[in-house]
Formats: C-alpha cells, sequence, structure tokens
C-alpha cells in the first residue's frame, strides 16, 4: 500500500476531482437535535465523540474510532431517566455515521448500558459498533442483545469485550489495553472459548505507538490509541539515526527562510537539488496555482508560493523520509493533522504567527518518523525559543499546544477543561480538530479505502 505521503504529493503535482460529498446522513438532524437537549451539567463537552485513528495491519490509517469522554459519561450516569444518554449516543453515532458515509471505517464505542438508545441506529459496511463493558453505576436496565441480524443486513459489526460475550460471539472483540502490560492483553485469547479465539480482535487504548506498532504485529485486525512514544522514554544516542543528506538541505532552507534571507540564494539552493527543483515546479500543477503558466522558472515558484507557504510546504516535504516503521503511513498522516490542529489553535487563541506552531506539530512526530533527537528536529526546523521550550522541555506559553493533541488521542480532553477556555472550550477545541483532519483529507489523493473484510 502506498504511503500516505506519497498519495498526498501525487495529488499537489496535478489537480484532481474533488472528493464526492457524503450522502446524507440519516442520523445527523436526530443527533443534532438530541444535543440541544443535553443537560446544563455536560453542556459544553460535545457529544459527538472525540476522534482517533485507526490503523489497520499494513500500517494505514483507514478510520477513526468515536468515544464519548469519561466525564460527560460520568455526568450522564447520574440521570435515571436516560435523556443524558440517549443525546449522547445519538451525537456519537452520527459523527460515525459521516465518516462510515465518507469511505472509512468508522468505530462507535458505545457504554453496553446505553445500547437500547441505539435501537434506531441504521447500519453502514463501514460502521462497527463496540459495546464497552457495563458499569455498575449505570442506574439504566441492563441491554438487551443487540439486534445483529438486522445491523448484519445493512453490512455494520457489532462486538464487544470477552468479560462480555458469554457463549455468544459478536463480529469481533474489543480489547482494552488501559493501564495493563501488553503482553498480558495479547495473551488473552489463550483462555477464551474457540468462538472468540476465531473472532478478528479490535485493540484500543494503547498506551503509546510502541504498543500500538507491537498489537499491529500480534494480528489484530485493526488498532487505535495514543500516538507518541513513551512518557519519559528518550531513544539511546547510538539508537538514532543519521540525518538523512536530503533532511539537511531542506533543514538548512527552512532556516534561511526564518532568518529572512533573500529571494535569490533560497532559489539557487533548491536549483542545486534536481529532486527538489522538480517537486516544486510540481507543486505549480496544483489546482491552486493552475494559473501559474507550464515552463515557469524555481525563481517564479518561490515568488508565487510566497516565503509563508514556501516554508510550510518544504516542513511537509520531510516527511516523506520516515523511516520504515509499521504504522509510518499512519504517523505522517497523524503529523499533518498535529501540525493544523495547532495552527488552527493558535488561530482562534489570537497567535500573531501561527504558522510556527504548524512547525511545531510537526516537529513533535518528526523525531518519531526520522529516528531523530529532539535537539536535532528542533535544529531542522529553526524552532523559536518558545518552540524549543516546548518540545524539549515540555514547558512554556507553547507547552499547551502540544499537550492538546496528546491529550485527544488519550481521549482526556476534559481533564484540562479550565484551560481550554482561552480556545473557546472543549466543544471549540474538538471542533478544531475535525477541522484538521478535514484538511488532511483536501490534501490527499483520497481517503485510505480499505473495507473491515481487507484490514486484515
Amino acid at each position: 500500500m502506498q504511503s500516505f505521503l506519497t498519495r498526498w504529493f501525487r495529488r499537489l503535482r496535478g489537480p484532481g476531482e474533488a472528493p464526492p460529498a457524503a450522502p446524507a446522513d440519516p442520523l445527523a438532524e436526530a443527533g443534532s437535535a438530541a444535543a440541544t437537549a443535553l443537560p446544563a451539567a455536560i453542556e459544553g463537552l460535545g457529544a459527538a465523540g472525540l476522534r482517533r485513528p485507526l490503523i489497520s495491519p499494513s500500517g494505514a490509517l483507514v478510520g477513526f474510532e468515536f468515544r464519548l469522554p469519561e466525564a460527560l459519561v460520568r455526568r450522564s450516569r447520574r440521570r435515571t431517566d436516560g435523556v443524558g444518554a440517549a443525546a449522547q449516543v445519538a451525537g456519537l453515532l452520527a459523527s460515525a455515521q459521516r465518516v462510515a458515509h465518507s469511505g472509512r471505517l468508522a468505530l462507535a464505542r458505545v457504554p453496553a448500558a446505553w445500547w437500547p438508545h441505539a435501537q434506531s441506529l441504521q447500519g453502514h459496511p463501514n460502521l462497527l459498533i463496540g459495546l464497552d463493558e457495563v458499569d455498575e453505576s449505570d442506574h439504566l436496565p441492563p441491554p438487551p442483545r443487540p439486534d445483529l441480524a438486522g445491523l448484519r443486513q445493512q453490512g455494520a459489526r457489532v462486538g464487544w469485550p470477552p468479560a462480555s460475550a458469554g457463549a455468544e460471539a459478536g463480529d469481533f472483540v474489543l480489547l482494552r489495553q488501559q493501564q495493563r502490560p501488553l503482553s498480558e492483553l495479547l495473551a488473552q485469547p489463550q483462555d477464551w472459548a474457540a468462538p472468540l479465539r476465531d473472532s478478528p480482535r479490535v485493540l484500543t487504548d494503547l498506551a503509546d505507538v510502541d504498543d500500538l506498532e507491537a498489537a499491529l504485529g500480534s494480528g489484530a485486525r485493526l488498532v487505535c490509541g495514543a500516538l507518541a512514544p513513551k512518557p519519559g522514554r528518550a531513544p539511546a544516542p547510538d539508537a538514532l539515526a543519521p540525518v538523512p543528506p536530503e533532511v539537511r538541505r531542506i533543514g538548512r532552507l527552512l532556516q534561511q527562510l526564518a532568518a529572512g534571507a533573500e529571494t535569490a540564494p533560497i532559489a539557487d539552493a533548491i536549483k542545486a537539488d534536481v529532486g527538489l527543483s522538480l517537486r516544486l515546479l510540481q507543486r505549480l500543477g496544483t489546482a491552486s496555482l493552475a494559473h501559474v503558466r507550464a515552463g515557469a522558472s524555481i525563481e517564479q515558484a518561490v515568488l508565487m508560493l510566497g516565503r509563508n507557504e514556501l516554508y510550510r510546504w518544504l516542513s511537509v516535504l520531510l516527511l516523506q523520509y520516515a523511516g520504515t516503521r509499521r504504522a509510518a503511513s499512519a504517523l505522517q498522516e497523524v503529523a499533518l493533522w498535529r501540525a493544523r490542529f495547532m495552527e488552527l489553535l493558535a488561530l482562534c487563541g489570537g497567535h500573531d504567527a501561527p504558522g510556527e506552531l504548524f512547525s511545531l506539530g510537526l516537529a513533535s512526530m518528526l523525531g518519531l518518523l526520522l529516528d531523530l533527537g529532539p535537539d536535532e528536529v528542533a535544529q531542522t526546523l529553526n524552532l523559536p525559543a518558545t518552540g524549543r521550550e516546548a518540545l524539549l522541555a515540555h514547558s512554556g506559553p507553547w507547552a499547551i499546544y502540544l499537550r492538546l493533541p496528546e491529550l485527544i488521542e488519550q481521549q482526556s480532553l476534559d481533564s484540562v477543561a479550565d484551560e481550554l477556555t482561552r480556545f473557546g472550550g472543549a466543544a471549540q477545541v474538538q471542533a478544531l480538530s475535525d477541522e484538521a483532519w478535514a484538511w488532511v483529507a483536501e490534501h490527499s489523493a483520497a481517503p485510505t479505502a480499505e473495507t473491515w473484510g481487507q484490514a486484515a
């Protein structure tokens, strides 16, 4: 399978058709109406669910997982009439349906005791329903058995944890790592009955990218979780890869741009690299620059792009040198999401140079993708002092920008609710995250078309 960046740069090389409009979502209107009925206590946390990438064994990002924030679920459980639960389930399923209709897989995780409120669900071949464990604090009646037959006729799949399965196997087994060692999670199938052992496994809530990639190699059908290295784990100096010469050349160009160098020496440096010159001229073939004549020179290309767009383009170009990690394709896509998300946060917060946050977002993933140390990454992207402080010491005024993407990946955005007010609140931050994912999709040739059956 081609990497995401291969598809992304193919889109840049020439005009492409706009992606087809998603079919009308049968739950969108109902979900929106239900969201307006949210109790005041949970207003603002959002009923659409935080989305996280779903990754297949090929290492590609093939869809998204949607799960409600724990704080929102706890607050909704205080009501015995099911109003809060109904609103949350409707909003969550509406978000998942939109992704399923767009051509990617969507896993909607629903608290099992809230399943009665999902009975109006319409299935879709790309829709997966994961029933999370029953919580004893739920005041709702026990959930009925899912109508698997009806949902399967429409193509949807339903799965649940092994402890909830009893003698019945769903379409997949939902496994959550939580605080357990990954080895313990992967050893569980040995103790299952035959029907469960033969079921596809979806592993979620994985602690970090190392566990995620190990799970990909364990036979899991799909995996989801945090996409950053283990906290506090720094690679040994001798484990770091030497900086590729192409990365050094791009890094020097970035430093020249950041230092305010004239256009002529920048154009000369690009012309000295045949591959870089070709890519830049191909960039002029995109729809946004179609008015530029085909024989444009490197100098004209630099002028037409402008310094800011050239800096962004060169920064993203670094991602094509990603190493051989199992999840490299998905991580490239996540790097672009982080970069755009942090740029949107900066715009929302009134930052005077939002492009610097775009670079910081790329920097947060570049070391992982290229096996570079954080100092080398900061130097390559020529991060300002505040960016270096955030990346190297996880402190300073920009640290919150790095923290928010990680909290979304950990599904714990509600833990910093007070800090979100500067960005318009939790619902606004969630909307900016979705907007960033939409931006990534627009800049790719097409969503990764990989069905449930292909993600094996």
